[in-house]
């Protein structure tokens, strides 16, 4: 199996981190984007592979979309472009410049644990939803 177009990976241990996982699934205008958690090996050995070490730093969400990686507010962003209206208008949020649209994001990384202090109990994805949860196994390429 090859790799999704669009990945979200995801800090697996975050009930902020896994409801923003819900909310794509509901606001996105199309299946876009695959999910795989920041703790996962599959997660360790693709951004090992593309020169990301983040799956020890899970303050960060991570995109991989068409072989870029993209990290923090370049991530959420990332993201934010293929939602609906009206959440697509925080695309407009690209005009600051990348380092004030980091210290926002880390404002709120590093408080994601206060906002939802408890994991949330896991609404079961639909069949279609279940594919887009990437396993260990997936092959990022020909061998």
């Amino acid at each position: 199996m090859s790799l999704p177009a669009a990945i979200v990976f995801y800090d697996g241990e975050c009930a902020f981190c896994q409801r923003s996982v819900q909310f794509i699934l509901r606001h996105e205008r199309a299946p876009l984007f695959s999910f795989a958690s920041l703790q996962s090996a599959l997660a360790s050995r693709l951004l090992a592979e593309r020169g990301g070490k983040f799956s020890s730093a899970p303050e960060s969400v991570v995109v991989l979309c068409d072989e870029k990686l993209f990290l923090r507010a370049d991530a959420a962003l990332q993201i934010v472009r293929h939602l609906r209206w009206p959440w697509r208008a925080l695309n407009f949020l690209r005009v600051f410049p990348r380092p004030l649209r980091d210290a926002a994001y880390d404002f709120l990384a590093t408080r994601r644990h206060k906002i939802f202090p408890d994991k949330p109990a896991c609404p079961l994805p639909t069949e279609a939803q279940r594919a887009r949860f990437l396993s260990d196994e997936i092959s990022s390429g020909p061998a």
